[in-house]
């Protein structure tokens, strides 16, 4: 359920009121407007407090690259709410793991609704093995 906000409307629409807000906790970028959940500005300074933020952006934000990897290099969880499209690109994944600090991909195998796709996560990291008992496996599958 959520809560309801105790922002007035003018204050969901105060771009002003709602950066101050989303800088101290960036989760309060859903109790702000569409338009300013669709502003870049807004919607980076929260995901960078908070990448989880992602969840609250218009979905034209969530398909921006530099807003979805400053996301997802703040909370790896923020992957959930990257876009589809994101998702499938090898550069973006590419970028996620890589940008500091570094994203364990074992961080990844808690995102289940989106993933990106495995071959390639196993050909970027062919010596990251652990084991489960059975023998080694890759450190990120889609199989498992």
């Amino acid at each position: 359920m959520r809560r309801r906000s105790r922002w007035t409307a003018a204050q969901r629409n105060d771009k002003n009121f709602v950066l101050t807000q989303v800088l101290r906790l960036g989760n309060c970028l859903r109790h702000a407007s569409e338009t300013l959940q669709n502003d870049q500005e807004v919607v980076l300074a929260a995901v960078k407090q908070r990448g989880c933020a992602l969840d609250h952006a218009s979905e034209e934000l969530r398909n921006n690259k530099d807003v979805a990897l400053a996301a997802v290099t703040q909370a790896p969880a923020a992957f959930e709410s990257v876009s589809p499209a994101l998702c499938a690109d090898k550069a973006f994944v590419l970028a996620a793991v890589a940008s500091p600090p570094s994203l364990p991909l074992s961080d990844f195998e808690h995102t289940p609704r989106q993933r990106p796709p495995a071959d390639f996560v196993l050909l970027l990291c062919p010596e990251q093995v652990r084991s489960n008992g059975e023998g080694a496996r890759p450190l990120f599958s889609l199989c498992s």
